[in-house]
């Protein structure tokens, strides 16, 4: 109604400052119709959460970005929305391009240009195929780029287009600087700057006079440099385009320092530049990404986004939780209202069953796009079952837990060690805790144990191989580790009397047999199996052996990690 009409009036305001460059004013106009007072979701809360991914990008803010481009595509998919599904395509394409991601880029413009000329917006995939010559220089192929990019400036300067052949020889210049050029990059760079600057494109002016102080720069042109870039850093502060000149500057470390060097050179261009830090993609542009995490090791926890996880308090129905890892554990995530009833409510009368099921499935609907306003149909239900969404991607923990466990006895299997224990180590860290710990449903109690099974074999057959490797202060760490599960398991036992021997220990050889051989007494008035025993006296004689053995032999390579104890 009116409320909403005046929220996208505001929301319209902003559009004049993002094309004029002023971000800040068109941020705080577009976040109107995405804040949680506004509850519509329609085509133009699409648009604005389009326009702030733009921004963000701009920013060098990827993962909000791609955040706010999975709300867009959310509501473009949901509405049929073909153009701005085209829009976001091109977005993702240019997200993925920062991010360096060039091939996911390359396959997210071409879908955004077939979707664009099956829509007839022809002008629209000419803009396209500046990002795409952007693309391709950074791909290396420098002459296509240039072919795409003079074309397009050329049919431009004839139609008589100012604004679209500014943005032409934007690009034709960062082509020719980055296939070392620069001298061909200098006069396209400085009449893009004059064109934007008479059009009062604030943003596009300061990213071509950037350019183009890194294009005189390299051809010894210090007055011209400074000019551009003293006009680039004013425009850069003015406007918080930060991101923007660090990226620039980033291109040519002799041109950073140089950039440092000037009078009006901000403190974060002065001081040594930072390591990069790895660009982690939410959700589907995640080269591994997911739309919702669900960890069912520990306490179970399910989020849409890391930054936004689901409290505790939006789970006032618990059962609506308890449903939700019930079908999130079941092999193909689904389960029919029966399974769901008999393992859930077990003798409840029917008539509380019937008055509360269904309300359950709204609230675990509602929990789940909790602090979102844009919500995804997370669970289905068809033939008679409910079903986690397949049009969704899911990051399951014990699902991954298994994968990886699988790869990791098929690399020892095939020989390759040192996967083997890369993939060891990634499925023990997904181990938070037994199985919804938390939880006391019967119907927990199967999966728990299995998976609790997985857990220690994984822990021995990982100390295992790490001794083997000559990591065997962590291997026994693991062996260790094993038995804390099950002190008079005599296979992990001996597996660590082994591991002990080889490293030399005999004294931690005896201690561990007089510990198993007590337990065993105490609890089953026994003795360790032969078979423990022959273990134990061949641990011995290995840890007797172990001083002469490294003498004559170099230890075994150890295998790279990110930390010793990371398996731990």
């Amino acid at each position: 109604g009116d409320e909403h009409l005046i929220l996208m009036i505001a929301h319209n305001l902003g559009l004049p400052h993002a094309v004029t460059g002023d971000f800040q004013r068109a941020s705080e106009c577009f976040r109107i119709l995405t804040g949680p007072e506004n509850t519509r979701v329609g085509p133009e809360e699409g648009a604005a959460y389009l326009n702030l991914a733009r921004i963000e990008t701009v920013r060098g803010e990827y993962a909000k970005a791609a955040t706010l481009l999975g709300d867009a595509r959310e509501i473009a998919q949901k509405l049929r929305l073909r153009a701005l599904a085209g829009d976001v395509l091109e977005a993702e394409g240019t997200l993925l391009r920062e991010t360096g991601d060039l091939d996911g880029a390359r396959e997210r413009y071409a879908r955004a240009a077939a979707q664009f000329t099956e829509l007839g917006l022809l002008d629209v995939v000419e803009s396209l195929a500046e990002e795409e010559s952007i693309l391709a220089a950074r791909r290396g192929d420098h002459g296509e780029a240039e072919r795409v990019a003079s074309r397009i400036a050329l049919r431009r300067r004839t139609a008589g287009d100012r604004e679209g052949l500014a943005w032409a020889l934007l690009a034709l210049g960062e082509i020719r600087v980055r296939g070392r050029e620069p001298a061909q990059a200098v006069e396209p760079l400085r009449e893009a700057a004059s064109l934007f600057a008479d059009l009062g494109r604030a943003y596009q002016q300061c990213s071509t006079q950037a350019w183009l102080a890194l294009a005189s720069h390299m051809v010894k042109n210090t007055k011209g440099a400074a000019a551009a870039a003293d006009e680039a850093l004013r425009l850069s502060g003015q406007f918080d385009y930060k991101a923007t000149i660090q990226r620039i500057a980033a291109m040519d470390a002799d041109f950073r320092h140089w950039l440092g060097s000037l009078p009006a050179a901000p403190a974060y261009l002065k001081e040594p530049p930072a390591p990069e830090p790895a660009t982690v993609l939410p959700g589907p542009l995640a080269s591994e990404g997911s739309d919702l995490t669900v960890l069912l090791f520990g306490p179970a926890e399910v989020y849409r986004d890391v930054e936004r996880k689901i409290p505790a308090r939006a789970w006032r129905v618990r059962r609506a939780l308890e449903i939700f890892c019930y079908l999130a554990a079941a092999r193909d995530r689904r389960a029919s209202k029966e399974k769901i009833v008999d393992a859930l409510w077990g003798e409840t009368r029917l008539s509380i069953i019937e008055k509360n099921f269904h309300p359950t499935i709204s609230f675990l609907r509602r929990a789940l796009n909790h602090g979102h306003n844009v919500p995804k149909n997370f669970i289905l239900y068809e033939r008679g079952a409910y079903l986690l969404n397949p049009a969704y991607r899911y990051s399951i923990d014990v699902a991954r837990f298994e994968s990886d466990l699988r790869q990791a006895r098929r690399h020892v299997a095939g020989g390759d060690r040192a996967a083997a224990l890369k993939c060891y180590e990634t499925a023990l860290a997904l181990y938070r805790g037994p199985f919804l710990e938390e939880e006391y449903g019967e119907w927990t109690e199967v999966p728990r144990a299995h998976y609790e099974r997985l857990y220690i074999a994984a822990l021995g057959e990982a100390g295992r191989l790490l001794v083997e490797a000559g990591d065997r202060e962590a291997g026994v760490a693991l062996l260790r580790k094993r038995l804390d599960h099950d002190p008079l398991d005599e296979e992990a036992s001996a597996a660590l009397m082994t591991a002990l021997g080889r490293i030399g220990n005999r004294a931690r050889v005896e201690k561990e047999f007089d510990r198993l051989s007590k337990g065993i007494e105490a609890e089953m008035s026994g003795e360790p199996m032969p078979e423990t025993r022959r273990a134990y006296e061949k641990a011995l004689a290995l840890a007797a052996e172990a001083p002469r053995a490294d003498s004559r032999k170099p230890a075994a390579p150890k295998v790279p990690r990110t930390r010793p104890g990371d398996l731990q």
